[in-house]
Protein backbone atom coordinates (compact mmCIF):
# COMPACT_ATOMS: atom_id res chain seq x y z
CA UNK A 1 0.00 0.00 0.00
CA UNK A 2 2.91 2.05 0.65
CA UNK A 3 4.39 2.18 -2.72
CA UNK A 4 0.63 2.65 -4.35
CA UNK A 5 0.07 5.49 -2.21
CA UNK A 6 3.51 6.83 -3.47
CA UNK A 7 2.92 6.11 -6.95
CA UNK A 8 -0.42 8.01 -7.27
CA UNK A 9 0.35 10.83 -5.19
CA UNK A 10 -1.86 10.76 -2.21
CA UNK A 11 0.56 12.51 -0.11
CA UNK A 12 -0.39 10.36 2.96
CA UNK A 13 2.36 10.46 5.84
CA UNK A 14 3.36 6.81 7.64
CA UNK A 15 1.08 7.27 10.38
CA UNK A 16 -2.29 7.77 7.65
CA UNK A 17 -0.85 4.36 5.60
CA UNK A 18 -0.62 3.03 9.07
CA UNK A 19 -4.30 3.89 9.60
CA UNK A 20 -5.59 2.53 6.37
CA UNK A 21 -3.78 -0.92 6.43
CA UNK A 22 -5.25 -1.44 10.10
CA UNK A 23 -8.92 -0.69 8.33
CA UNK A 24 -7.70 -3.41 5.44
CA UNK A 25 -6.31 -5.54 8.12
CA UNK A 26 -9.98 -5.51 10.45
CA UNK A 27 -12.31 -5.77 7.53
CA UNK A 28 -9.74 -8.55 5.64
CA UNK A 29 -9.78 -7.50 2.37
CA UNK A 30 -7.92 -4.59 0.19
CA UNK A 31 -9.10 -1.35 0.07
CA UNK A 32 -10.33 0.20 -3.19
CA UNK A 33 -8.78 2.54 -4.85
CA UNK A 34 -11.49 4.87 -4.44
CA UNK A 35 -11.93 4.03 -0.65
CA UNK A 36 -7.82 5.16 -0.59
CA UNK A 37 -8.46 8.42 -2.62
CA UNK A 38 -11.58 9.58 -0.46
CA UNK A 39 -9.48 9.29 3.02
CA UNK A 40 -6.18 10.89 1.13
CA UNK A 41 -9.16 13.85 0.46
CA UNK A 42 -10.86 13.94 4.12
CA UNK A 43 -7.16 13.66 5.52
CA UNK A 44 -5.69 16.47 2.83
CA UNK A 45 -4.26 20.09 3.96
CA UNK A 46 -7.40 21.25 2.73
CA UNK A 47 -9.61 19.54 4.95
CA UNK A 48 -7.61 19.23 8.01
CA UNK A 49 -5.30 22.06 8.05
CA UNK A 50 -2.44 20.40 9.37
CA UNK A 51 0.32 23.19 8.66
CA UNK A 52 -1.92 26.12 9.98
CA UNK A 53 -2.42 23.38 13.54
CA UNK A 54 1.53 22.41 12.88
CA UNK A 55 4.24 23.24 15.87
CA UNK A 56 6.66 25.67 14.31
CA UNK A 57 9.50 28.11 14.78
CA UNK A 58 10.99 31.15 14.16
CA UNK A 59 14.99 31.39 14.21
CA UNK A 60 15.08 28.37 16.12
CA UNK A 61 12.89 29.61 18.84
CA UNK A 62 9.16 27.32 19.57
CA UNK A 63 6.35 29.28 18.57
CA UNK A 64 3.65 29.19 21.46
CA UNK A 65 0.41 29.37 19.43
CA UNK A 66 -0.32 27.65 16.02
CA UNK A 67 -0.94 29.83 12.76
CA UNK A 68 -4.77 28.84 13.68
CA UNK A 69 -4.38 29.96 17.15
CA UNK A 70 -3.21 33.33 15.55
CA UNK A 71 -6.07 33.55 13.32
CA UNK A 72 -8.42 32.39 16.77
CA UNK A 73 -7.05 35.31 18.47
CA UNK A 74 -9.37 37.47 16.25
CA UNK A 75 -11.99 35.65 18.21
CA UNK A 76 -10.66 35.86 21.59
CA UNK A 77 -10.43 39.53 21.12
CA UNK A 78 -13.41 40.22 20.16
CA UNK A 79 -16.08 37.72 21.14
CA UNK A 80 -18.93 39.71 21.12
CA UNK A 81 -18.90 40.34 17.66
CA UNK A 82 -18.68 36.96 16.40
CA UNK A 83 -21.81 34.84 15.63
CA UNK A 84 -20.43 31.89 13.95
CA UNK A 85 -16.32 31.35 12.88
CA UNK A 86 -14.24 28.81 11.90
CA UNK A 87 -17.08 26.49 10.43
CA UNK A 88 -17.06 25.47 7.13
CA UNK A 89 -14.02 27.77 6.26
CA UNK A 90 -16.01 30.52 7.01
CA UNK A 91 -17.57 33.52 9.76
CA UNK A 92 -19.96 35.73 10.28
CA UNK A 93 -19.91 39.30 12.13
CA UNK A 94 -22.33 42.12 13.64
CA UNK A 95 -21.74 44.92 12.44
CA UNK A 96 -19.85 47.96 14.51
CA UNK A 97 -22.87 50.08 14.92
CA UNK A 98 -26.22 48.88 15.87
CA UNK A 99 -26.43 45.87 12.66
CA UNK A 100 -28.90 47.90 11.09
CA UNK A 101 -28.79 49.25 7.53
CA UNK A 102 -31.20 50.36 5.25
CA UNK A 103 -32.41 47.53 2.27
CA UNK A 104 -34.12 48.25 -1.13
CA UNK A 105 -37.31 46.11 -0.50
CA UNK A 106 -40.54 45.69 -3.06
CA UNK A 107 -43.85 45.74 -1.52
CA UNK A 108 -45.77 42.67 -3.44
CA UNK A 109 -48.78 43.85 -3.56
CA UNK A 110 -48.03 47.61 -4.60
CA UNK A 111 -45.11 47.08 -6.90
CA UNK A 112 -43.49 50.08 -4.82
CA UNK A 113 -39.71 49.97 -3.41
CA UNK A 114 -39.12 51.12 -0.17
CA UNK A 115 -36.22 51.21 2.21
CA UNK A 116 -36.45 48.67 5.21
CA UNK A 117 -33.75 49.00 8.10
CA UNK A 118 -33.00 45.64 8.65
CA UNK A 119 -29.98 43.78 10.49
CA UNK A 120 -27.25 42.76 8.42
CA UNK A 121 -24.14 40.48 9.26
CA UNK A 122 -20.84 40.74 7.36
CA UNK A 123 -19.87 37.31 6.27
CA UNK A 124 -15.85 36.28 5.54
CA UNK A 125 -15.55 33.05 3.12
CA UNK A 126 -11.80 31.58 2.98
CA UNK A 127 -10.48 29.17 0.67
CA UNK A 128 -6.99 27.79 0.50
CA UNK A 129 -6.35 26.12 -2.30
CA UNK A 130 -6.75 26.57 -6.06
CA UNK A 131 -9.03 23.60 -8.21
CA UNK A 132 -7.61 21.88 -11.29
CA UNK A 133 -8.18 23.40 -14.82
CA UNK A 134 -10.40 20.52 -16.00
CA UNK A 135 -12.65 21.17 -13.77
CA UNK A 136 -12.33 25.17 -14.13
CA UNK A 137 -13.28 26.69 -17.45
CA UNK A 138 -11.48 29.56 -15.58
CA UNK A 139 -8.88 28.27 -13.59
CA UNK A 140 -8.62 30.22 -10.11
CA UNK A 141 -9.23 30.33 -6.65
CA UNK A 142 -12.43 28.96 -7.01
CA UNK A 143 -15.36 27.97 -4.42
CA UNK A 144 -18.49 25.88 -3.96
CA UNK A 145 -18.72 23.10 -6.62
CA UNK A 146 -14.94 23.16 -8.58
CA UNK A 147 -13.84 22.67 -4.76
CA UNK A 148 -16.16 19.78 -4.63
CA UNK A 149 -15.42 18.43 -7.50
CA UNK A 150 -12.09 18.57 -7.12
CA UNK A 151 -12.18 16.85 -3.54
CA UNK A 152 -14.27 13.58 -4.50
Amino acid sequence: MRQWCKKVGTSLNDGMIDRLIAVAKKYDRPLTDVECFAFAQANSEHCRHQTFCAKWSIDGVMQEKSLMDLIKDTYRANPSRVISAYSDNAAVFRRETDGTMKMLKVDPETNQYYFDDVVAYLTAKVETHNHPTTISPKPGAATGAGGELRDE
